[in-house]
């Protein structure tokens, strides 16, 4: 007596094995690897965009040291580039140079004492919505300012940063934080006049944030962010790596990376490329709340820039402050400014987690309890990918070529 053959889809499989194999994504681009099923796995953020997949391209990658965090991201980075997307990111630990190195990209060290300096305003005007620039320029400034003085502006500050900037725009084609600063602590007859209020009265509103303005043309920062058109980085490149190392773990890099912020979102609303934008080792840059909102806000526009945003950390509570302190060893993020950020990461990547942070990330990411508890026994390279509402395990797999700048491991081996 034989038995009938039985023959089945992809569907029946996926029922059989959960979390090992999923439904296929409708991307045929980047390739990761291939799910534990054995079939390949490729994810693009555009692609998924376009098929009505996700309601959002950011992703958050979380895993422990050692586990393949790092060559994933970097590697995927290279991916991308093959396809046309434009590569940024911000490095606080210097370890993307090998990655720009092997595409021809440029890599931008900020230091204090460097010959080059930046402005989170832009030097030029270009032919953007104008109504866009200025809402860009002004939220930067917010930004800056707040950080600077550690505590939100109030509405006083707030409208005299908004006098000051249009009055600076309407009458000088270069627009820098040098002439924010002189405009705030000397505003005009007609500034005043505009908001109905002494010129006096606007000079006092505005005092607090050219002080902090001034904070910045000099002592953490040296002349960084003085500059001039003939001094000043374009960050113009198709690859770029914004190092920021000699910073890394210092009290001045919230205020130095919603600076960037502004200077590469201003850059990436004039190419209009679908750019990949990097966030490493993300609790450095989230440690601040004024700069998470800040961020939060960057990850708000990505859709209507074609930005697909990137956070990496070693794990959920780097991110929260849930256990009371951030990797960094400061009080991170507070849990009430998280569901947003959160929300904005629609993809999340998680590698091997010990049990108390892969149960702070079922409850952050919505997982079950059966992918919660895959968490903390995933081997190298392997991960657990949550596209929207699908959950796939995921074995990344590397090339020889991208082993040359992925390769974290070399002094230990050595």
């Amino acid at each position: 007596m034989r038995i009938p053959r039985h023959e089945s889809t992809t569907a029946q499989l996926g029922a059989a094995y959960p979390f090992v194999s999923g439904s296929v994504l409708p991307s045929e681009r980047v390739v990761i690897g291939r799910d534990l099923s054995g079939l390949s796995f490729a994810y693009d953020p555009f692609d998924l965009y376009q098929a009505g997949v996700l309601t959002n391209p950011n992703m958050v990658v979380l895993g422990q040291v050692g586990r393949g965090k790092s060559a994933l991201v970097k590697s995927y980075l290279y991916r991308q580039y093959a396809f046309g997307r434009r590569i940024v990111v911000i490095d606080p630990k210097g370890e993307y140079g090998p990655l720009a190195a092997a595409v021809g990209g440029e890599i931008v060290r900020l230091t204090v004492d460097g010959t080059r300096a930046f402005n989170p305003l832009g030097s030029q005007r270009w032919a953007g919505d104008q109504a866009d620039v200025g809402a860009l320029e002004h939220s930067v400034l917010e930004g800056i300012c707040a950080a600077s003085l550690g505590r939100r502006l109030d509405a006083g500050e707030s409208v005299a940063l908004q006098v000051a900037l249009v009055a600076t725009r309407r009458e000088s084609r270069s627009v820098t934080l040098r002439s924010i600063r002189d405009r705030l602590f000397c505003p005009s007859s007609q500034d005043a006049h505009g908001i109905g209020i002494a010129r006096d009265r606007l000079a006092q509103v505005g005092e607090m944030p050219g002080f902090a303005i001034a904070r910045l043309l000099g002592g953490d920062f040296g002349s960084m962010f003085d500059a001039d058109e003939a001094r000043e980085i374009k960050f113009a490149a198709r690859v770029l790596v914004v190092d920021v190392s000699d910073f890394y773990r210092s009290d001045a890099l919230s205020v130095l990376l919603i600076s960037l912020f502004g200077a590469l979102q201003r850059v990436v609303m004039q190419s209009g490329v679908p750019t990949i934008f990097v966030i490493d080792e993300a609790w450095a840059v989230l440690a601040n709340p004024l700069a998470a909102s800040f961020i939060q806000t960057f990850f708000k526009l990505s859709r209507s820039l074609g930005v697909a945003n990137v956070l990496v950390a070693h794990r959920p509570s780097d991110i929260t402050g849930e256990y009371g302190e951030s990797f960094s060893g400061s009080a991170a993020v507070t849990p009430s400014a998280l569901p947003g950020l959160i929300s904005d990461c629609e993809m999340v990547v998680t590698y091997a987690l010990s049990v108390r942070e892969a149960l702070l990330a079922q409850r952050l990411f919505g997982l079950n309890d059966r992918q919660c508890g895959l968490l903390t026994g995933l081997g190298r390279n392997v991960a657990l990918w949550r596209v929207a509402n699908r959950v796939s395990l995921v074995r990344h797999h590397l090339s020889e070529a991208e082993m040359s700048f992925v390769d974290t491991d070399a002094r230990m081996r050595l």
